[in-house]
């Protein structure tokens, strides 16, 4: 539970009180803050959270770097009842969150999860914008995720983007894309499809940095192995011409 964070908990980016504590005992103060922080730190790591939990408090999560913020978590579940909800578990990973199924959960191949929540990102300085997002489906107990992006606005919300990873033959269970517009906060749907029980999960992860192109990462690989064909070909005249 040390995961959760209230959601009408003081954001890093706003102002914050600060008091003058007297000199004698601001060292042990500090002393203490500093040990509290420690705990904090260790019990922030990524401690698996239910998502009944996240769901039912209207909780918070952060990835483990600390850029990213996930909030206003709904779910439902088609092919078993919302009591299940208890059997998934969110762990914070790097740059976003994995939903895990324990081996043995025992639900049935082919229920669908449809799980809604926002991404914030902790900095609104324009560097920091969610830029990319990307899906992945470890182990089988999900047999397919997607997740749809859609803007934050007031008045409507811009389609932003599509992943989907699947376990089908032929199919990628990794997937990407660059965001139609760098945003500070995106809304996500996502529908993922139970596969067996064998344990697994699915990584959902956002960025601030862009996924490079087909054409730009192309370009680089070509330009790098001419690149090399030219230094070799440089190093074989200057041997020849070494010889007598």
């Amino acid at each position: 539970m040390a995961a959760l964070i209230p959601t009408n908990r003081v954001h890093k980016n706003r102002r914050r009180h600060s008091l003058a504590w007297p000199t004698s005992i601001r060292p042990s103060l500090l002393f203490l803050s500093l040990i509290l922080s420690l705990g904090m730190v260790s019990s922030a790591s990524a401690t698996p959270v239910t998502l009944a939990d996240l769901v039912n408090s209207q909780g918070e999560i952060e990835s483990l770097d600390g850029n990213i913020e996930f909030e206003d978590f709904s779910a439902g579940l088609e092919g078993a009842p919302q009591s299940a909800l208890q059997l998934f578990s969110v762990v914070p990973i790097a740059s976003g969150f994995r939903l895990e199924l324990a081996p043995g959960h025992g639900l049935a191949s082919g229920t669908e999860l449809i799980l809604a929540y926002e991404v914030e990102s902790e900095d609104a300085h324009a560097s920091d914008l969610i830029r990319s997002m990307a899906v992945e489906v470890v182990g089988t107990s999900f047999f397919s995720a997607g997740m749809i992006a859609f803007g934050e606005d007031d008045d409507y919300r811009p389609y932003l983007g599509l992943v989907d990873a699947s376990l089908e033959s032929g199919e990628p269970t990794f997937d990407e894309v660059n965001l139609a517009m760098p945003a500070h906060e995106i809304f996500i749907i996502a529908r993922l499809v139970i596969g067996d029980d064998a344990g697994g999960g699915t990584e959902m992860n956002f960025s601030s940095q862009p996924i490079p192109e087909p054409s730009t990462a192309l370009l680089l690989s070509l330009g790098l192995s001419g690149f090399a064909v030219f230094q070799r070909s440089k190093r074989v005249q200057r041997s020849k011409r070494a010889q007598p």
